[in-house]
Formats: C-alpha cells, structure tokens, sequence
C-alpha cells in the first residue's frame, strides 16, 4: 500500500468521508434509498457510540460524491481515508476475513457520541495530537525495532545471568509446566522478546498521564455489558483517591518521598505473570528500591480471586491484580477485603485455529473456553456475538491448559480465544493460526489493593506511580 500523507489535504478528505457516513447513519441525508451501506449502532453503556458498517468502496465514493459533485473522490481517497480511521486515528476496526485487494469493507467505528458534529471535532482535535507526536513514535519506535533485531547477538554476549533469571522465571510462573521446551536458549530469547513488546505495546496504549484518555477507558469497563450482566449492579473500578490524583503524581515527582513511605509500610503484591507490563512497573519500582515485593505464582486470575474471596492466601497478600471478568466476581461477592483501585496496562488476547491449513480463516466455529466461571475469554466471544462478528458458533467448557492440547490434535471447526502469552506459545509450538490481531482484543487489568491500605492518605498517591 502506497505511503499515505497526514497533511491538511488527506486531513480534510478523511474528515469529508466521515462526515458522510455518520450523516447517513443518522439518516441527515435525503434520497439515500439507492445506496447499498448496511450499518447499524452497537449500545455502549447508555449511549450508542459503536457504527457497524458493511458496504463497498464503490458505495462509499458514490455516497461522498452523491452529496459533493463539485470535487469526486477516488477509490484510492476512499481507501487512504479507512486506513487513516484505523491506523493513524485508531477509531477504526477492520473485521474483514479477507483484506487483500478487497472491496468489499466491514468495519466497526469506535466513536465518542452519535451525533456527527460532536464526533467530528473529536476527530480533528485527535488529528492534531497524533501529528505532533508522530516524530517522537516513530523515533521510539526505532529504536524498539533495533532493540528487538538486536536482541540475539546482544544476548549472546551477556547470557549467564539473563538464562538463570528467565529459567527461574520460567518455573516460578509454571510455564515449564507446559510441554514447550523453555531449557532451550533460543526459547528462553524468545520469550524475553515476546514480553518486551507486549510491555512497550501495552505502556503506550494505557496512556495513564493523559486523564481524558484515562477516564473513558475505566468507563467503558465499568459500562461494559458482559461486566455488567454479571455483577448486577453498577461497580466503580477506581477508588475516590485515585480520582483526585493529579499529574504531577502521575509524573512520578514524589519517588523519594514515595521511597521512604512505602519501606515504612512494606507492600506484597500477587501478580499473574500474563499481566505484562503491571509485572514491568512494579519491577522498575522495586529497583528504585521501593519495597514492594511481589510474586507470580499464581498463574491464571481465576486463582487469584477465588483466594480472595475466601482470603486463602498462603501468607498476608496487600493486593493482586485481575482482569475485567474475574473483578466482576469478586465485585460481586462485596467481602469487603480488597477494593478495586487503579487501572493497570492492559493484556492482549488471540482468536486462534488449530494447527492445520485453512480454506478459510473464518472466526465461526466451536469455542473451547471457560465460560462457567466468568472468563475475559468469554467476555471477549460475547463481545464478537454482541458485534455479529460470530453468527454460526458454540461454545465447549474447557480449563486453558487443556486448551492447548485440544488445539493439537487438528480439528477445523476448533477456535478458542487465548490471552498472552500462551497464545503465543500456541502459535510458536503449536502451529496454530491467528484469526485476528492480538491489539483487536486488548482488555483492561486492575489493581485490588486490601481496603486496610485503601484509607491511608499517604499511600494511595505514592502507589500510583
């Protein structure tokens, strides 16, 4: 695909091409009878900020031209401006199977009102501020890439100590529990790089110092209709205090004072090792020796809340931290022990096949997943129903780790939905086929910290970094 410009002119065709969709979607257009765009607005909490599209880019030209004769689009416009929503904006989800020299467009718009003006000036200010900070990313993310390509021959001149800490790693979090051979160094490299670019991709997604950004992705959780049905009650997932935080806090301007309160106050976390970039800052706190200790023993979330509940941790644990679907269990249970208190990085996810050629890399099939116990897993296969991004599927009980092996022996029909980094693992040791992006499927992660910690002024403030 040719290298698409972000300047004032592609600028204001994407603002055009937008203009048009969302105005015949709000049927602000008249005489539309003839133009074949299938679309339809997906609830968000108590607002419809979710357009489902299906159309043509053929239709998509006709409608903009329809309503502008005086300056005809072309079908590349078309094209740059969709690829613009999704990769520069970021408000766009492509959901096609097939995206190759394809025609044909299904997408969803992740939109912040229904009406069109309101939606176009979010735009326009969104255009802004990714521009500006387009040289600073792609500087980073340079530099990342050399990093990541590089990561091999660095390794193989300091690999002593970084194959004794990812081996004791590799047993602490029960991955060698797996049958992957992780006593290989080139596994025990690749697994480094697997969380190094999940951490940097799920750092820069949470953009914790920018509250606007912040506040709507807590909101969105808290609105979210698997989370919802579920605790049967409207549940706040931030506690008052980190409201009040300000950015100076955020900015991390109090270490040494943070330092001093918290080794006073030592903190003991419980940490799943599949929460990425949480496990990253708690270890540059730990190394700034603030004396937060934590451990990742306990593989899965559901482990977690279910010591939670009945307060069985083998020794006093200060806080852990959970996924959407498992906060929804213990929220609902209301012990009183833990509060939810912070919004950490997020997690990504994969929709995957077992490990033989496709015809077609369709996302219908039968799920294996745990769905009797709220799972992010299922959440997300209720999310893909809720879209009509599935319309042919079942759904089979089954623990992750059996997963794996299920996945194995072959079957076509077999999809499962998998967080990292098993299916990562899956897809390196197993064979299997990814059928979406991992970055489509990202779900928050929270803090719980035990509600003895939560009425402390001084250390609400200082965790928060």
């Amino acid at each position: 695909m040719p290298r698409i410009s972000y300047g004032p002119a592609q600028k204001t065709r994407v603002l055009r091409i937008l203009e048009c969709i969302l105005r015949f979607a709000n049927d602000e257009f008249e005489h539309t009878q003839k133009i074949n765009i299938q679309y339809s607005w997906q609830e968000d909490g108590l607002q419809e900020k979710t357009l489902i599209v299906k159309t043509t880019i053929n239709n998509l030209k006709y409608l903009c031209d329809h309503y502008d004769l005086r300056n005809p689009l072309q079908k590349t416009d078309i094209r740059d401006a969709l690829h613009c929503l999704k990769d520069f904006l970021g408000i766009l989800q492509d959901h096609r199977v097939n995206k190759q020299g394809s025609q044909d467009w299904h997408f969803s718009l992740e939109l912040w009102s229904k009406k069109t003006d309101i939606n176009l000036n979010e735009v326009n200010s969104l255009w802004e501020k990714n521009k500006s900070n387009r040289s600073k990313k792609a500087s980073i993310s340079n530099k990342r890439d050399n990093q990541l390509n590089n990561i091999p021959e660095n390794y193989a001149n300091s690999s002593i100590k970084k194959i004794s800490h990812l081996k004791k790693f590799n047993i602490d979090t029960r991955f060698n529990k797996f049958p992957i051979p992780f006593n290989i160094e080139e596994n025990l490299i690749w697994l480094e790089k697997i969380y190094f670019e999940e951490i940097i991709l799920m750092l820069n997604i949470t953009d914790i110092f920018s509250r606007a950004a912040y506040s709507k992705r807590i909101k969105d959780a808290e609105n979210d209709s698997s989370f919802l049905a579920f605790t049967k009650s409207k549940e706040s997932l931030v506690c008052d205090q980190e409201k009040k935080l300000n950015r100076t806090t955020r900015l991390g301007w109090n270490l040494e004072q943070a330092t001093r309160v918290i080794n006073e106050n030592p903190i003991h976390l419980v940490v799943s090792p599949a929460h990425a970039g949480t496990l990253a800052i708690l270890t540059y706190l730990r190394e700034k020796n603030i004396n937060i200790t934590f451990d990742y023993h306990h593989p899965h979330s559901v482990e977690i809340v279910e010591n939670a509940i009945f307060d069985n941790f083998s020794r006093q644990v200060d806080g852990f931290t959970l996924t959407l679907a498992t906060a929804s269990v213990l929220l609902r249970e209301k012990t009183g022990r833990y509060t939810s208190s912070f919004m950490m990085p997020n997690m990504t996810h994969g929709i995957l096949s077992s490990n033989i050629e496709l015809n077609e890399r369709s996302l219908d099939g039968e799920y294996l997943l745990m769905k009797e116990v709220p799972s992010t897993e299922f959440f997300i296969y209720e999310n893909l129903i809720n879209s009509k991004l599935l319309t042919k599927s079942t759904t089979t009980e089954m623990e992750p780790d059996e997963v794996t092996h299920a996945l194995s022996n072959g079957d076509s029909n077999i999809r499962t939905i998998i967080g990292f980094p098993h299916y990562n693992f899956n897809l390196k040791f197993n064979s299997c086929n990814l059928l979406n992006n991992p970055i489509a499927q990202i779900k928050p992660v929270f803090l719980f910290l035990r509600s003895s910690i939560i009425v402390k002024s001084d250390i609400i403030p200082l965790l928060s970094l």
